[in-house]
């Protein structure tokens, strides 16, 4: 099959409308777009309704995609990751409430609110995104100093993790960890005494005849059938194959549409049993509360294990999980009340909006079906009357508030206002409140007033709900030998090739994280003195020459000029020495009032 067929088991006229706006917008892209290759494919519970493939694997245009090209899927395997959970439970090779270190001893985090928390986590827990794990690992996620070419092991990757600092108490809240997936990938792997691809494919992959699954990025990308990713027009590095449950492998179109046609069926496929339903009730047992066309907030504001939950209409249930990374994106959708599903898959990160499109086909399915989206008209209150409350009785607002497929939020109280994050909050009733970007804020109360959660609508975000985790530690302040032995220009390495700056500045007696437009103010935890976190609970632990975010080692550059003038001369065609970029550091030396030294950069900008 190649871009110009389509295997169809079944054409009813239903599907006529939406096929054609598929095949209108996917021929659009590639044709029109930094855009190679999409698939696409709908299905039932007992069909595979459309699966086609559009453009090439690469910018060659040597090779058409087609149904077994394959793509990196990227998060979208987190669901993988989850059913073969689910079916080694059955199996009886683990249970889903197993602490992570009963087959992992060595495993090791720390956390300032209680002791042993390795001794907590769960594989539950990972899959629920619920551990307090930090998102990412440095050895193959791109953002460590050993060079473009350094190739880390699984081994190298699960123990960078070892140490790292627990963002909040086990299962006390959800936030999206990458790493949390590939440790749950780790226990089956020494439960098992099977390589992790190799467990996979016995217990789970065969069974499914899903035999496209390549975990080795260079025997994929070796393969003629593997599509090669792109960031815009330039060919993208892969750095993390070895990230088994973040998302690195490849597969193709057709067997990622056979997994989320089991997923449909609850566990069987072509009337064969392969995993008992109620490991996928599990599996989906939730908060459908959030309406999927809500907006990103409302999208990924609850997980069940290993996949969102949201609704349509508040009636019926829809289920999903997107990705997207190194090149490459894609999503999974199934709404099991109506037997029907989507997946998509694309080998260019930036330029094809992966799910506006799913978005725009679903639209399309439901209207054939008469079901009208409907869409929350939200509340506008930045113009309503604004009431002022004593200070002290916004301190029962202040807190960590969670949401699991972004970040943590804090809201303080600052010289008496109420600020969620950077952004003051102006009152207009008991419980709610505005922000210069956000027209409605709705803090949920029990029946005690203390916080349950908050809901806030973005301007351009949609619908967020985040989930009461614990107060905050009020700031401590520094003395001038702390601020001066930890101030300073940082930076880390992405892909190995290309730095990033930040710099760490003193003000107020406090210390402030500072991207040029953004500051973030850094607290100092009870533990040690070195050890700091920010609002959205990621640590920061300083040495002599690099500080720890998480687990990400950025280094203390005392001679950016040096560094910059060296990758001017050496690398000329290195993407990171553009006009932006050099603006940007040179803005960072002139807030750590470092002039002389921006003058400089300023110099080689303009050269």
């Amino acid at each position: 099959m190649n871009s110009n067929e389509n295997t169809m088991t079944e054409s009813p006229i239903f599907y006529n409308k939406i096929i054609g706006m598929i095949e209108e917008k996917c021929n659009n892209y590639v044709k029109n777009s930094a855009v190679p290759g999409i698939a696409v494919s709908l299905f039932s519970k007992n069909k595979i309704i459309y699966l086609k493939g559009f453009g090439y694997t690469d910018k060659t245009k040597t090779k058409e995609v087609d149904e077994n090209t394959r793509f990196a899927y990227q998060s979208t395997g987190k669901s993988i990751v989850a059913t073969v959970t689910m079916k080694a439970v059955q199996d009886g090779l683990i249970n889903l409430d197993d602490p992570i270190i009963d087959y992992y001893p060595e495993f090791l985090v720390q956390s300032t609110f209680e002791r042993d928390p390795q001794k907590k986590i769960t594989f539950r827990h990972l899959l629920s995104h619920s551990s307090g794990i930090q998102e990412g690992a440095p050895p193959g996620n791109g953002v460590d100093e050993k060079g473009e070419s350094y190739d880390p092991t699984f081994e190298e990757r699960i123990a960078s993790i070892q140490g790292s600092w627990l963002r909040y108490p086990v299962g006390s809240a959800s936030t999206y960890s990458n790493f949390g997936i590939d440790l749950v990938t780790y226990g089956l792997q020494r439960a098992s005494g099977k390589d992790y691809p190799e467990f996979l494919k016995d217990s789970f992959g065969s069974l499914l005849g899903m035999n496209s699954i390549i975990y080795d990025r260079e025997t994929a990308l070796q393969d003629n059938d593997t599509a090669k990713g792109y960031l815009g027009y330039t060919e993208a590095v892969i750095r993390d194959s070895v990230a088994y449950g973040a998302g690195m492998p490849f597969i193709s179109i057709k067997d990622l549409a056979t997994f989320a046609q089991f997923l449909l069926n609850k566990g069987s496929l072509s009337d064969k049993r392969i995993l008992e339903e109620k490991y996928l009730d599990e599996m989906f047992e939730g908060d459908y509360s959030q309406d999927y066309f809500g907006g990103f907030g409302a999208r990924y504001s609850n997980y069940g294990i290993g996949i969102f939950l949201n609704n349509i209409n508040q009636e019926i249930k829809l289920l999903h999980h997107p990705g997207g990374a190194f090149g490459y994106n894609s999503n999974l959708v199934i709404i099991p009340e109506l037997d029907f599903g989507i997946v998509v898959m694309s080998n260019n990160e930036y330029n094809f909006p992966v799910e506006d499109f799913t978005i725009d086909v679903l639209r399309g399915f439901l209207n054939e079906k008469g079901i009208e989206v409907a869409s929350e008209e939200v509340i506008d209150r930045r113009e309503d009357e604004i009431i002022e409350s004593p200070s002290d009785s916004l301190e029962k607002f202040t807190g960590w508030y969670a949401f699991v497929g972004y970040d943590n939020f804090l809201v303080q109280s600052k010289d008496k206002k109420l600020f969620l994050g950077k952004h003051e909050l102006i009152q207009h009733t008991e419980n709610e409140f505005s922000s210069e970007t956000n027209p409605r804020i709705i803090f949920e109360m029990d029946s005690h007033e203390n916080p349950q959660s908050l809901i806030y609508w973005h301007k351009d975000h949609g619908k967020f709900k985040a989930n009461f985790v614990r107060k905050e530690e009020k700031d401590k302040k520094l003395d001038k030998e702390q601020l001066d032995e930890y101030t300073g220009l940082y930076c880390y390495y992405y892909y190995g090739i290309e730095r990033w700056y930040f710099a760490i500045l003193a003000k107020d007696n406090s210390l402030v994280v500072s991207y040029g437009e953004e500051e973030t103010l850094l607290t100092q935890s009870n533990v040690q003195p070195n050890l700091f976190f920010d609002y959205k609970g990621k640590s920061y632990e300083f040495f002599t020459d690099y500080v720890l975010v998480g687990q990400i080692k950025m280094l203390r550059y005392d001679n950016p000029v040096k560094e910059i003038q060296m990758l001017s001369e050496n690398i000329y065609k290195n993407r990171y020495l553009n006009k932006y970029n050099l603006e940007y550091i040179e803005k960072l030396l002139r807030l750590m009032n470092r002039d002389q030294e921006a003058d400089e950069i300023k110099k080689i900008n303009s050269s």
